[in-house]
């Protein structure tokens, strides 16, 4: 399989890919979201930071949906 070139596009791009395609989305709080995309993408090393930013951010949305029930 191919790899999709990801380099040439938007810092966001990554995050948008992962909150935006469902079987992405279901596995980005799992341990081995990285390696998944790094079989199906090439990314810069800002569009990783940026991914990881989301997802901390979206942790602590969910976690705080928790405590709030």
């Amino acid at each position: 399989m191919k790899k999709e070139d990801l380099t040439g596009y938007p810092n966001r791009d990554l995050s948008l890919r992962v909150f935006n395609e469902e079987h992405l989305y279901l596995k980005r709080h799992s341990n081995s979201i990285l390696k998944t995309l790094q079989e199906l993408f090439i990314f810069t090393a800002t569009q990783e930071l940026v991914l990881l930013k989301d997802l901390q951010e979206d942790l602590n949305e969910v976690q705080k949906w928790f405590i709030e029930i």
